[in-house]
Parts: C-alpha cells; structure tokens; sequence
C-alpha cells in the first residue's frame, strides 16, 4: 500500500510539472509572438520614417542649418579678443590653441562636406571660414599654415600661406622631412618677429604635436624633444601618451639624436 500512495504521488507530481512546463512552454510561445510583432512594427515605423523624411530635400536643408550654425560660430571668432590663447570662448568654438604667442595647434580645417577622411573626423574638424576669420584679424599677413593631414584643401582660404607635407601611411615625417620642415618654420619665424605658425594633421593631435615639438626644439626653446611633448600637451590641456603613440615618440627621439650628433641606426630595430 505504501508502494501504491509513492507510485500514485509520484504520479501525481509528474502531472502537475507537465502542466507547469506547458503553461511556461505557452507563455514563451506567447512572448516571442508578441516579440516578432513587435519588432516588425519598429521596422515598419523606421521604414516609413526614412521614406518621410530623409529625402534628398530634407538633407539640403540639415546643410542649410549647418551653414547658418557656421556663421554664427564665425561671429563668435570675430568677438574674441586677440589673445586667444587664453580666452575660453576662442576655444569652444574651435579646437585651436597657442602653444606659444608664434605657435599655434589645430584640427583641420573643413569647408564643412566629408573628405577622405571618417565622416566622424570631419564633423570633429574646425570650420574653415572661423578659422581664417581669426588668423586673418589677428595676425593677417604673418601666418604661415603647416599641412601635415594627408588632405588638401582650398588654400585660398589662407591666403595661399599654406606649406604641405605628405607621408602617406606614416605616423611620424620621415627625419628628412621632418628636418625641412624645421628650417621652414625657422625661415619663416626669423623673418619677423610677428609671423606666425600654425601646423595641423586631421586631429590635431599625434603628427600636430610631433611637428611642434620638434620645430621648437630645433629653435632652441626647448633642451629636448620631451620637454617640448610635454609643454605641447599640457597647452592642449592633455597628456603625452593620450596625444601621441609610441611610434611619434620614437621618432621624436630619433630627432633629438640626430641633434645631439647621434646617426640613425641603418639596420631595422626589432620592436
């Protein structure tokens, strides 16, 4: 008898798991039926949103608001102060800081439409109208532009005062070039007490910082390259590791070497 009351609640358990296990089975089946009708109506919604309203028109008019967005930021610029190395608003308008009063890093300047570059690094760029509006007010006449990017532009926009360089797939300018550049930047300083340089690459930040650092040190305002990295940064309001990768320090080294009388190691360095 005892055997027949195990037998017939062991039974009965099974009975009520299974029951159990059906209405969870159901609900599952309910929930991901609710889920698929769901998700095909979010589809639904974003398709016709799309067809609505990112229509050929509706883009013109996102660059119309740019364009108006832009001259606003240009009157901003225009009511700064010229010593902009320290002025706050100067700085939220654009990515641009004095380095030194004669040196000055930036981001690139756009004429607002995506190059080559990531879509995303083009929005990030300073607009091309504000920044030749306040290198022309403040120092029209004696600025030269360094271009380190990669990209052109139009360099009417400054003037034709713009010198470029190019190193495809590189991090850093070779030292040749990186010594050219130098003795531009020394030209161009010595031939008056009031020109100016300002040097950019897409972000302002890696190439920017190297070529600063390295033309500063070769003027003698700095005993080494690591010095002149670090002022650069904290003028950026940022650190060496964050501005620049392993591979622009080296080189940067390589540099102070060659001005200590040090000569390039001709075979390979395994890293």
């Amino acid at each position: 008898k005892k055997a027949q009351c195990v037998l017939c609640l062991g039974h009965l358990i099974t009975r009520v798991g299974w029951r159990r296990c059906e209405r969870a089975m159901s609900l599952g089946r309910a929930l991901r039926e609710k889920y698929e009708v769901a998700k095909a109506q979010a589809l639904a919604t974003a398709s016709r949103v799309q067809e609505k309203y990112l229509t050929e028109e509706n883009k013109e008019k996102v660059w119309q608001m740019v364009e108006k967005i832009g001259t606003v930021v240009e009157e901003l610029v225009e009511e700064t102060n010229p010593l902009g190395k320290d002025n706050e608003l100067l700085r939220e308008v654009m990515d641009l800081t004095y380095v030194t009063d004669r040196f000055i890093a930036m981001r690139f300047p756009s004429e607002g439409r995506p190059g080559r570059g990531s879509q995303q690094q083009h929005h990030q760029c300073n607009r091309i109208s504000a920044v030749a509006a306040h290198l022309k007010r403040y120092h029209e006449g004696q600025y030269m532009v360094l271009n380190v990017s990669e990209e052109s532009y139009d360099y009417s926009w400054f003037e034709e005062q713009v010198l470029e360089y190019k190193f495809p797939g590189q991090p850093a300018p070779p030292l040749g070039m990186l010594f050219k550049m130098c003795a531009s930047v020394e030209s161009w300083i010595e031939a008056d007490p009031q020109n100016v340089i300002a040097v950019h690459c897409l972000t302002g930040r890696g190439r920017t910082t190297v070529v600063l650092a390295c033309a500063m040190t070769w003027l003698g305002l700095f005993e080494t390259t690591f010095e002149a990295l670090a002022y650069v940064a904290r003028r950026r309001e940022d650190d060496v590791q964050r501005l620049t990768i392993p591979s622009q320090r080296r080189y940067a080294q390589y540099f102070a070497n060659v001005l200590d009388g040090v000569a390039p190691r001709a075979e390979p360095v395994v890293l």
